[in-house]
């Protein structure tokens, strides 16, 4: 047991005391430690019970998401003719463009770096010797071709569920 600098002094008369009073830290710290053990075992069964019930609602939760994802991709033309987004009583789903730069086809991030020192485009090399993305993605699609590179957009699925609705449908 470490070493505790009491707060609150107990008389001690004598080692009959002393010993007495070690006694007592003992019995004291024993059952400090037991309750702590129940304590964690029951934290764990705990744990273990919500997970149980967690599992299928999680489950439901991502078949449904499959499902709203599937209807607004199959749907997105008619869906999402004037707008990215659909707005409803419990929630929001649409999708959201996002970019990224890639390679051309026979190109590699290393010979669009090697294309890149070879134009002298150092503001599209890091100081880390590798292509700079953030820059190129600002560059027209003409030069990205010059080096290698092409813009690849994607659309991704997204949505969200408004709380308070749920709230007012209890």
């Amino acid at each position: 047991m470490a070493r505790v600098k009491p707060e609150k002094r107990e008389v001690i008369k004598n080692l009959k005391d002393a010993d007495s009073a070690m006694a007592e830290i003992g019995h004291l710290a024993r059952e400090i430690g037991g309750i702590k053990m129940n304590a964690a075992s029951e934290i764990d069964r705990i744990k273990a019970d919500a997970d149980a019930k967690i599992t299928p609602l999680a489950k439901r939760i991502k078949e449904i998401e499959a499902g709203l994802s599937f209807y607004a991709e199959y749907n997105k033309d008619d869906l999402f003719q004037t707008a990215r987004s659909r707005d409803l009583v419990f929630g929001v789903f649409g999708f959201r463009r996002s970019t990224k730069l890639k390679p051309l086809a026979k190109w590699t991030w290393k010979k669009v770096l090697g294309a890149l020192k070879d134009g002298g485009f150092k503001e599209a090399i890091a100081l880390k010797e590798r292509e700079n993305r953030e820059v190129l993605s600002q560059w027209p699609d003409d030069r990205l071709a010059s080096v290698g590179v092409a813009r690849d957009a994607r659309d991704s699925f997204w949505y969200e569920v408004k709380e308070e609705a749920l709230e007012a449908d209890k």
